[in-house]
């Protein structure tokens, strides 16, 4: 079940990510792709007063930023939880020994 929330967490933090480079780019304003990129622009143009951005856009955007800082935490928090999990577990323990699985894929093979 943690698994199924999670990937439904990342799917809308990328579709969220999306919207606000559609935002951007229809003020003319273009963020290279990556949510790292997006992390580091956001913020900036945001504050910048003198970009194309009017009031309005301005505040969807960081509404948007806002949501998906927070689909961030959660995510984090679900993979935290998947990860005590297979810590837990001896048979995830085993499975992660193995060249190219990690915690996600253990969990997952494990249910």
């Amino acid at each position: 079940m943690n698994h199924r929330y999670r990937e439904s967490l990342v799917h809308d933090r990328t579709a969220l990510a999306n919207r606000i480079r559609g935002y951007l780019r229809e003020m003319g304003i273009f963020v290279v792709q990556g949510l790292s990129a997006l992390r580091k622009q956001v913020p900036s143009l945001r504050e910048d007063a003198t970009n194309e951005l009017t009031g309005d856009m301005r505040t969807i955007i960081s509404s948007c930023y806002d949501k998906l800082v927070y689909l961030d935490q959660e995510i984090k928090q679900y993979t935290k939880k998947i990860e005590q999990f297979c810590e837990e577990n001896d048979l995830c323990k085993r499975l992660m020994k193995l060249s190219g699985i990690g915690p996600m894929s253990a969990s997952i093979i494990f249910r």
